[in-house]
This record gives C-alpha cells, structure tokens and sequence, in this order.
C-alpha cells in the first residue's frame, strides 16, 4: 500500500477476529464444498456470511473500510479456508488482491467502488472486453472464458 492509503496501525483486532469467523464458518463453507464444485461458485448464503465477517476485505486499506490486516494474517485465514474448501479460499484471495488496487486510485474513486459493505469484489480473467461510461455506472462487454470471482461481483 501506499503511504497516502496504508495505515502504520493495523487492526490487530480484527485480524483476531478474523481468524474466529474462519472457525466458525468451517461447517458452512465444508457443506457448500460439493455445490460449490458443481455450481463454480459461491452460494448466496456463504457469500453473505463471508461478506458479513469481512474477509472480502482483508487487504482492502482501512480508509475505504477494509480492514488492512498483514500478510501473514491474510494467508493464516487464506490457509485455513483453503483446508475446508480451495474454491472458497481461491475466490476470497483473488478478490482481497484486487481490493488492493484502492491503494493506488485517486480516494473517491476507491471510495465509490468499495463504499458499501457488499460491493467492490472485483474479479478478473484473461479475455478481451470494453467498459463504456453509461448512466448510473458502466457497460461491460467482451469474450471472457472465465474469470475468477466475477458472479461475485
């Protein structure tokens, strides 16, 4: 992160609490596993819990509400997902990689994109698309054979 968006005084709360939801959410994210394999993504319900205990915003910085944990945090919750279900621990890393781009965009269009609890898990993939500027937001369209996370988004 970038001196003008990190925070010297990481949230070593949150980290602890962070790795407390991962525990707690073992049963759920084991019992998705199967559907989550069949389907090639997350339910809604899981969504929502991981989104409720923040881990889609891990490495978001604090200032557009993440949470900015370490690294090794981050990898100590990763590992741990991954335990229960790879998917979910695949889908939540390259979503928390993203978020890191906040750090290097000018603050209000960070806080646009991430101002909301449930918004801002950016997804990508190879292909090749365009976003044009429409009313109320933007048009993507393009080939894509898939990207990580991008019914998440």
């Amino acid at each position: 992160m970038d001196a003008q968006h990190s925070s010297a005084n990481l949230n070593k709360k949150a980290e602890a609490e962070l790795l407390r939801s991962v525990s707690s959410l073992k049963s759920m994210i084991c019992g998705f596993a199967d559907q989550i394999e069949k389907d090639r993504q997350l339910p809604d319900e899981l969504l929502a819990a991981l989104h409720r205990t923040s881990l889609f915003r891990m490495l978001l910085p604090q200032p557009f509400g993440g949470l900015e944990v370490t690294p090794g945090t981050f990898f100590s919750v990763i590992e741990n997902i991954a335990i229960f279900d790879a998917s979910t621990a695949w889908c939540l890393c390259q979503a928390n990689g993203c978020s890191m781009a906040a750090a290097f965009l000018p603050s209000s269009v960070a806080t646009e994109i991430w101002k909301d609890d449930d918004c801002g898990v950016l997804a990508w993939g190879p292909g090749k698309g365009q976003a044009k500027t429409v009313d109320g937001g933007f048009l993507l369209s393009g080939r894509w054979s898939f990207i990580s996370g991008g019914r998440h988004a």
